[in-house]
């Protein structure tokens, strides 16, 4: 193997491990300093084979613990009842936003949305 194919096989790896993590592509790209474009390609076809190999593994380890199982149940249950509250909070914002341009365009006579449709 030459030089070349040494060093990108080198990105390619680190680059799969970082996306195994969960970090997004753009970040993958500015810290090994390989093109976005390069990184996707190198995840649709290499990260989908060590990604399922890695949860085969864990697979196999959460059969053996059945107690981690049910704590990462939980630890979800609760990450999903974070991100309805937080669902919730945003939603009373835009009501909030939507009421306040309403007394604003009621008040001061104008139009602050913007109509529907483009202009031709």
């Amino acid at each position: 193997m030459g030089k070349y194919e040494t060093q990108r096989k080198m990105y390619l790896d680190k680059a799969i491990e970082l996306y195994a993590t969960g970090m997004a592509v753009r970040k993958i790209s500015r810290i090994i300093s390989v093109p976005e474009s390069t990184i996707r390609h190198w995840i649709i076809n290499f990260a989908s084979e060590n990604i399922h190999s890695d949860a085969m593994k864990q697979n196999t380890s959460s059969q053996k613990k059945p107690e981690s199982s049910q704590q990462t149940v939980k630890a979800l249950e609760a990450e999903i009842n974070r991100l309805k509250g937080q669902l919730t909070k945003a939603e009373i914002k835009v009501e909030a936003y939507n009421e306040l341009i309403n007394v604003a365009e009621g008040k001061f006579k104008i139009q602050i949305r913007k109509k529907a449709g483009a202009k031709q």
